[in-house]
């Protein structure tokens, strides 16, 4: 139809009947010289296609309002608008911040804060009419008081529901079909349908469409023509349906307005009738893999155009291997080298992600612990590691001074068993030539010498003595040169029961301590040291004495000689 008329605007072009915009070109999509912008009337060249307008360069967003006089240079194409150039949605009249397409509330104070549907709290909370329904909600104003209202807020004498001009409260006949004249009750005029109102040659009972003039049966009773060349004609005309997409009039099981598929009418992809009459929310498959192309609907086919070759081995959304795309990147999975991740905005070409770099906070872990705690904990044990062997070394040292302390005091309590012998003049002996002297084993290494021999024969002294002749007359200057340190305090073994001091038994030196050494260089080691056991600390004593070729026992012995005779 026309606009604003009725019958078929094509009665000549089976493929075309309605025409919307009245532009001459028709709106059904499949047919003939089709109208691309079916709302807004156009030219066969129009710019955006057949039947649009044809928009100059002084019209950029093809509004028929020109540039100059437009003051919304950017509506969107298809839109009614004003004088002005404007759409509802680019016009807020109340300057609420909601366009007047949105605005339930056009006449918002614009000193009021709104919501999303440009209502402000006072109008939300208005009801003029009293009908129950605020004014917002409310699409029929002033409803009777003593009428109840629909949840529109209209009332059945503010309603009109078939569009007869008979409001519903005294309209008999609610249903009458659209275009039909009435009586006043709102019942067909059944005389005035005796005239041929659409010209078709058929008039009174024997037009069932009489403002239809390419229709007048309808043997099956729903509503469409039996004329299958006529507007919205009947494909089934002995079989009553309510199909609309692919059809009219046949029957459609689940009511998603595809028309069942049967043995002239193939389903898709051979066909275009419902291949999922079963599913309201699926309906054409054009790959045949069994799943629908509706992306919204039920187990939709993400793979829509699957080759045929391989429909029978796609996975459950549709796709074959290659066209899986696994991580939902872009790249199908036969290409991708990361097909369980996807390549994100800055991916690489071959379908894989950047690689992520680690923060502080997210480093590796060794044995559940992050590298800093790791290091940590291997510090303390390094530290504490160093810490006992410093002590340990501590209490070894301190065990060596108290070992000295406590021959030091022996000495000093007991006279060792050689002092008590009257001093003798050394005599010098021959040893017969046959005898060899064993060396000397003097030294802090070497210990007290041993004979094969039980009988003592006299000796002469080493051919090598411990303190040449130069270094008989030591001064504290050459022979001793004592460090400065800090004497350390005796250390007194102490029993818990008595809380007494108990002394180590004293160490008798053996017999033959100074044997094969001549007194005369015993005296002199003896003398001077005399003046400086008590100045310098005995532990340097003992080291000098041991570096000067005497022993541990014989340096230890003239220490004590030395005290006592300077006491």
């Amino acid at each position: 139809m026309r606009e604003n008329q009725s019958g078929d605007a094509f009665p000549f072009n089976p493929e075309q009947w309605t025409d919307a915009d009245g532009d001459g070109f028709g709106d059904f999509q499949g047919g003939n010289n089709a109208d691309v912008c079916p709302q807004a009337v156009g030219v066969i060249n129009g710019t955006l296609g057949i039947g649009c307008p044809l928009i100059d360069g002084n019209d950029d967003d093809g509004d028929f309002v020109i540039n100059e006089e437009d003051l919304c240079p950017n509506t969107q194409f298809g839109l009614t608008v004003n004088l002005d150039g404007c759409a509802l949605n680019q016009v807020d009249s109340d300057d609420d911040g909601v366009s007047d397409a949105d605005d339930v509330c056009p006449s918002t104070f614009s000193q009021d804060p709104v919501d999303s549907s440009g209502c402000s709290q006072v109008q939300r909370e208005v009801d003029s009419d009293a009908d129950g329904i605020y004014d917002y909600l409310d699409s029929c104003e002033n409803t009777p008081s003593q009428e109840v209202p629909d949840e529109f807020g209209c009332s059945a004498s503010q309603k009109d529901t078939d569009g007869d001009g008979v409001t519903d409260d005294g309209d008999v006949c609610p249903s009458t079909e659209l275009g039909y004249p009435v009586l006043a009750d709102g019942c067909t005029d059944e005389t005035a349908l005796e005239f041929d109102w659409d010209s078709d040659g058929y008039s009174g009972q024997d037009d069932l469409f009489p403002f239809e003039e390419t229709q007048w049966f309808d043997t099956d009773g729903d509503g469409y023509g039996d004329n299958i060349l006529g507007l919205e004609g009947d494909q089934c005309p002995n079989t009553s349906g309510t199909s609309t997409e692919d059809r009219f009039g046949c029957p459609d099981s689940d009511l998603d307005g595809w028309s069942d598929p049967g043995q002239d009418w193939a389903a898709s992809p051979s066909g275009i009738a419902d291949a999922f009459s079963e599913d309201v929310t699926q309906w054409r498959d054009l790959d045949g893999d069994g799943y629908g192309d509706n992306g919204t609907g039920n187990n939709p086919d993400l793979c829509p155009t699957t080759n045929s070759l391989y429909r029978t081995s796609v996975d459950l959304q549709g796709c074959s291997n290659n066209e899986r795309d696994s991580d939902g990147d872009g790249l199908v999975d036969s290409l991708d080298n990361c097909p369980d991740e996807p390549k994100g905005l800055d991916g690489y070409a071959d379908g894989c992600p950047l690689e992520k770099q680690e923060s502080s906070s997210e480093a590796t872990e060794i044995f559940g612990l992050t590298i800093v705690t790791f290091i940590a904990i291997c510090l303390v044990v390094v530290v504490l590691f160093i810490l006992l062997i410093i002590l340990r070394r501590r209490d070894i040292e301190e065990d060596w001074f108290e070992e000295d302390d406590d021959f030091e005091e022996d000495y000093q309590e007991e006279n060792l068993s050689l002092l008590n012998k009257p001093r003798k003049q050394p005599t010098q002996h021959t040893v017969p030539s046959q005898s060899k002297a064993k060396p000397p084993s003097n030294g802090p290494t070497g210990g007290p010498p041993s004979f094969t021999s039980p009988a003592k024969t006299p000796v002469i002294a080493p051919s090598q003595p411990p303190v040449e002749s130069s270094q008989r007359q030591i001064l504290p200057e050459n022979l001793i040169t004592p460090q400065r340190a800090t004497k350390k305090s005796k250390k007194v073994k102490t029993v818990n029961a008595s809380k007494k001091k108990v002394k180590r038994a004293i160490i008798e030196p053996e017999p033959d301590i100074f044997e094969k050494v001549s007194q005369s260089k015993i005296d002199a080691a003896v003398k001077n040291l005399a003046d400086l056991t008590g100045d310098v600390e005995e532990r340097q004593l003992l080291m000098n004495l041991q570096e000067a070729g005497w022993n541990a026992p014989q340096s230890r012995a003239i220490i004590n000689m030395a005290r006592k005779e300077r006491d």
